[in-house]
């Protein structure tokens, strides 16, 4: 489950789709300096069972897919990560207050 537009985003994104805004939203504050950042949904009970749902399938598919396509799957998302890796360290510093080198190898590479 994901925001739509990355944090900016007014709309949830569950396994891809997009399911519409949510009544309620999280207001984060950065640590850094306290300031307000763009509010972000909060999901509701029934998004959340979507997404537990939609998850629970896409393991059900994952575990039919033979060992070479899921290397394939794990190197395209790697590459993705990397290419991302700078939004992931800003937006680490933002909402953790994490300088963007620790951002970047725990949360940006880490998983790699």
């Amino acid at each position: 489950m994901t925001t739509n537009q990355g944090r900016k985003g007014k709309h949830l994104a569950i396994a891809g789709e997009d399911r519409g805004g949510s009544p309620r939203e999280l207001r984060p504050i950065c640590p850094l300096d306290l300031r307000e950042l763009d509010p972000v949904p909060a999901a509701t009970e029934a998004q959340v069972r979507a997404a537990v749902t939609r998850a629970r399938e896409a393991q059900a598919g994952w575990a039919r897919r033979s060992l070479d396509e899921r290397i394939e799957a794990l190197e395209r998302a790697a590459k993705e990560m990397l290419r991302r890796r700078g939004e992931v360290a800003e937006l680490v510093r933002e909402e953790l207050g994490k300088v963007a080198v620790e951002g970047l190898f725990n949360e940006g590479l880490g998983p790699l």
